[in-house]
Order: structure tokens, then sequence, then C-alpha cells
């Protein structure tokens, strides 16, 4: 039986790979005799966890100079950048002479499978699927980014586009986005599902958190803040932070503690702070004893039934905003930056606060109200989860892959 082949550039757990096995879920419920495979950019944990669905997942290395790099968040001809931009360029030129060599390998291996299609998850995996040349199979790009931000990719992308049939993007946001970089290629907007089934409200001791992050217990009373996510620059942990400093500036002073989740997973050089960086933040503003922070979890469903609320606080439009779905689902009150696919997901004061972006003051404000409110706060949850049911499951997702893969001829 001819192989799905999937391409992943990380092992890692971000929410490009939940969402990447969110799918590979769904798709072998919907498809449970296809043949699943997974080539994966570096070892971690998204391994074992394909290989639980029945994914033939292996990894075969990227080169280093290919893994480390990258231009997230660069901008070419910005005043005080030009060093920054040559610097992108050199290692740029650097791994494109490593992804040449590479690519073949992967092409070799990608034959061995017979495949029937390639779908590539990740901006590294779109570049050398062009680099291996036609492999005779429909290409599937997912498109998880806003292509037109990055300031060298967007060009190398343009050319690369060439080599695929179809382009899938996690929100009708960054298919707009996509339509504008890559003209000519056929383009679809395909809301990311997630497993409503498991992402589900469910009892648990906020006190888990505390366990979590070496804390000692905080009172019956106090209401828990937090945000998820990979420590990306963008994400905005370093705007939590001040967040949290002016709402407790604030009379009256409701009790709470904020909690920080997560990790620096990537390997993209200069794109994440460090636990250091934001423990130096913290402290530098008087949160110490009021923000603790608790390290990555493969596991998110305990910590969001834990948080009374969740934060998303991303500095630039978020291409989709997988952490405001979850804890929508989880039946959690959140407070999420209004920009990008956000604006998709939640409806502003029905099963959701809005707030603009890189506003800490708003923030502050909306984590002021859902400490104080209870009944706010049980309201936006029972709504969030009506959305999330609604809306959110990968079910609904699969369903709309399936009808593309189809129209691509693949025997499925």
């Amino acid at each position: 039986m001819s192989a799905l082949v999937f391409l992943n550039p990380v092992g890692v757990l971000g929410g490009a790979e939940r969402s990447l096995l969110d799918l590979l879920a769904a798709l072998r419920r919907e498809c449970p005799r296809q043949k699943l495979c997974l080539i994966i950019g570096s070892d971690g944990p998204l391994m074992a966890e394909a290989g639980k669905l029945g994914v033939a997942a292996e990894v075969i290395p990227f080169p280093a100079a290919l893994a480390e790099a990258g231009d997230a968040g660069m901008k070419l001809g910005s005043r005080g950048r030009l060093a920054t931009a040559a610097t992108h360029l050199w290692k740029g030129a650097k791994a494109g002479l490593a992804a040449r060599k590479f690519a073949h390998t992967l092409a070799e291996r990608i034959k061995s499978f017979d495949p029937a299609l390639i779908h590539s998850n990740g901006i590294k995996c779109h570049l050398l699927v062009w680099m291996m040349g036609d492999l005779g199979v429909p290409v599937v790009w997912h498109v998880r980014d806003f292509l037109s931000s990055r300031a060298l990719m967007r060009r190398a992308l343009r050319i690369a586009s060439k080599s695929a049939r179809q382009v899938v993007t996690c929100s009708e946001a960054v298919a707009i986005d996509a339509r504008r970089v890559l003209p000519g290629v056929p383009v679809s907007g395909m809301m990311d599902g997630i497993d409503i089934e498991n992402y589900a409200p469910g009892p648990q001791p906020g006190a888990s958190l505390d366990a979590l992050a070496g804390q000692a217990p905080a009172s019956e009373d106090t209401v828990r803040i937090g945000m998820l996510g990979v420590f990306a620059r963008w994400k905005g942990q370093d705007l939590f932070l001040q967040a949290a400093a002016k709402f407790f500036s604030k009379p009256p002073n409701a009790r709470a503690r904020f909690y920080i989740i997560g990790g620096a997973l990537y390997q993209t050089a200069g794109s994440q702070f460090s636990l250091e960086e934001l423990q130096q933040m913290r402290d530098r503003l008087g949160l110490t004893e009021r923000v603790a922070f608790i390290p990555f979890q493969r596991d998110t469903v305990p910590i969001y039934r834990a948080l009374d609320v969740v934060a998303h606080c991303s500095t630039h439009p978020e291409p989709l905003g997988r952490t405001v779905m979850e804890p929508m689902a989880c039946g959690r009150a959140v407070v999420a930056t209004y920009a990008g696919g956000v604006r998709e997901i939640i409806t502003p004061e029905k099963d959701a606060l809005a707030v603009p972006l890189k506003d800490a003051e708003a923030l502050a404000d909306a984590f002021g109200r859902l400490a104080q409110d209870v009944t706010l706060r049980s309201t936006l949850g029972v709504a969030a989860r009506k959305t999330a049911v609604a809306r959110f499951s990968n079910t609904r997702m699969i369903v709309q892959l399936l009808e593309i893969y189809r129209a691509l001829k693949i025997p499925i």
C-alpha cells in the first residue's frame, strides 16, 4: 500500500506538532487501513506520540546549519538591523548548502515508502521538498505562519512553491496572507482541530500547579492566572509579566498567583527567551513571590483545568491560537490578544475577553475583571466549551482535508 508521508522539522511538542498529531489521529480514525509515515528532523517526544497512533515515524536529523537557521522577527532594511540581516543572510547561505546535500538523502528515504503524497509541515520542510525535485507524487504544504512577515523565507518560498500542488493553512487569516505570497498555488484555509473529548472540563486542584512550580500551596481564595506556550519572544511572556505587575498595583488587590508554563523548545538561534531571562524580568518587576514558573508539560489538560484564567499574550498576530482553543475546550475563562487567527476563534465578551496587541494595561484590566468576578469566569467558561464543541473538532478538520486529498486523486 502506498503511504501518506508527512515531514516535520523538529521532534518537540510545540503547537505545530500538537496540531500535526491531532491531524494524524483523526486521519487514522477515518482511514484505519491507510499507511501513514512521518519523518522528523530531530529527536524528541513527537516520534513516540506518533507511534502510539500507528504512524511509522523515524528521525532523520537535519544538518545543524539548517536546524538553527531562521528569520523569525527579522525585517530587512530596518534601521540598526543591517548587521543582523547580514548575519541571517550568511547563516541562510550555509543552511542552503547543507539543505541541498541533505535533500538527496531525504528524497531517497521518502521513495522507499512508495509515497502517494508528501504532506510538508513546516517552512524548512517546504524548502527541502522543493530541493528534492519531482518525486512523481502530489505535494501539500501545511502553512502555519504569516509568510509575509518572514523577510528572507517568503522570497525563497515563492520560488519553491512551484513544487506544491496545494497549500492548506491553519486559519483563514493565514490563507489570505499565503495567497499574496504564493500566487498561482491553490490555498485552502482549514482551521486546525483539537480532540475536544480530551480537552474537556474536569476537576483538577489548583494546588497541583503550586506543586509543579515548587511553591507553597496558595490560599483557597487565590485566583490562578496562567499562560502556556513555548518561550518564543513574540508569544509575550514579557507582556504577561508587565500585566501582572500592573494588576497588583491597582486596588482592590484580588488575591492571585500568576504562572508561566513552558520552555525554550526550538533550535532556531535567538528566537526565544531563556528561563533565566524571564526570571530576571519577574524579579525586576517585584513579582518574585507572585509569579511562578512551571516547566514544559506534555499533557496540558491538567494545567488548563487547574487554572481559573488562561492568558494569550502574543505581541504579533497569531496564525491561529491553539493555546486559546484548548483552554476554551476545557471550559476555562480566556483572555486573548485579538488579532490574526484569534479573531476566527473567539467572540469577545461572549466566550472570551479580547484585548489589543501589546497592551499590558488592557491585559491587567481583563485579569482584574476576571479575578474579582467568579460569575463572569463561569459564564465565559461555559460559553467557551460550547464554542469548542461546535467549531474546533478535529473530525470537522479531517473531513476538509480528505476532500483536498481526493481532489488531488490521492488513493485513500
